[in-house]
């Protein structure tokens, strides 16, 4: 995510990473002979029909050689299989699980079929750059840790090999979303974010929503007793589909006062409209925080992406005008500090 935020940390990873028209075909009931039949869409490639996301993460090994020196860190990928509760927990004891000790150790695939893992051999294709197809990960050996920055919690994953050039090399990316099938869904793309405006006049000039102004009312904060404090991010790859997601702070310095001390209204929100016309009425999308972008392909955008304190969400965007996204997947890959959450605000920050 490109606004200030205050993200959820966890000890495996890194920090990270619509509207949807539908595509229908008419064919005559009763085509002349000498007409040819009309052909089904060429979908080959194309997003699936009801994305299921899988998670991707990374997590560095450190070790020591020779009892002093540290070696370089080991960085391995692990698609996530799912969390196993303690309660059914057959990879960890008892002991294991009651002691605060971060373990990670590769187990057999007949104890992690037994833990809830998928029996799937087929690759997992992920995205690893905007508006780019997804490269492939090829699963290898099942693994089992024991982790967590607060409570422990039990991992059940699979070492992937990528091959993905640079593009998940970057430090800081940490985790990463893709699907799970034998082919490639090589004309299903991720979106890309255009740069945050951090001016209210340039986002209005470029085309700020109105329903976004009459929603936040930032015309409500006005120097020199509030300082308007504002961020939008727009995900401009598909600008026709409108989405925005924006962050707006008031903000009321008052001098010789710890800024600490300052008070403050938020305002935050993602705002989605339904189809491609650009005069069709934007809604706030209710509930909604953390947006990754959207999945796209030759019919329009199929789906959108959020990512807030560690569960990933994939909605199906709205069909009509006034009506929300529908929820396809919600799946939870880490469970944060119970500190730990996403502050949507630009205010000074005097958290922990």
């Amino acid at each position: 995510m490109n606004h200030h935020y205050a993200a959820a940390a966890l000890g495996l990873i890194g920090s990270g990473l619509a509207l949807a028209g539908c595509w229908t075909t008419t064919t005559s009931k009763e085509p002349a002979r000498t007409t040819l039949e009309a052909s089904a869409p060429d979908l080959m490639g194309a997003c699936p029909e009801s994305p299921q996301l899988s998670i991707l993460f990374k997590h560095a090994f450190f070790g020591h050689e020779g009892g002093e020196e540290e070696q370089e860190a080991v960085v391995r990928w692990y698609l996530q299989e799912r969390i196993v509760p303690d309660e059914v927990d057959t990879i960890f004891t008892v002991e294991q699980r009651e002691t605060y000790e971060h373990i990670s150790r590769p187990i057999s695939r007949e104890l992690a079929l037994a833990n809830g893992a998928s029996a799937s051999e087929d690759p997992i294709w992920v995205y690893a750059a905007p508006d780019t197809p997804p490269c492939k990960a090829t699963p290898g050996a099942h693994w089992g840790h024991r982790t967590g920055h607060g409570q422990l919690f039990t991992s059940l994953t699979r070492e992937v090999t990528l091959d993905c050039g640079e593009g998940l090399n970057d430090p800081n990316v940490g985790w990463a979303f893709g699907f799970r099938q034998a082919e490639a869904p090589s004309r299903c793309l991720w979106s890309g974010a255009a740069e945050p405006i951090a001016q209210l006049a340039q986002a209005r000039a470029q085309g700020f929503p109105k329903e976004i102004d009459d929603a936040l009312n930032p015309s409500s904060c006005a120097a020199p007793g509030c300082d308007l404090r504002f961020i939008l991010n727009t995900w401009a790859s598909r600008p026709e589909m409108g989405v925005f997601e924006v962050t707006i702070s008031h903000v009321f310095p008052v001098e010789e006062v710890d800024e600490c001390d300052w008070q403050f209204v938020d305002h935050y929100g993602i705002f989605v409209r339904a189809g491609q016309d650009p005069s069709t009425p934007m809604i706030l999308w209710e509930g909604a925080e953390g947006y990754e972008g959207m999945l796209y392909d030759m019919r329009g955008v199929r789906a959108l992406i959020t990512q807030e304190d560690g569960v990933v969400e994939v909605a199906a965007p709205p069909e009509q005008a006034n009506t929300q996204p529908r929820p396809l997947q919600s799946f939870r890959w880490y469970i944060p500090h119970e500190e730990d959450h996403a502050i949507h605000s630009l205010a000074p920050y005097c958290g922990p």
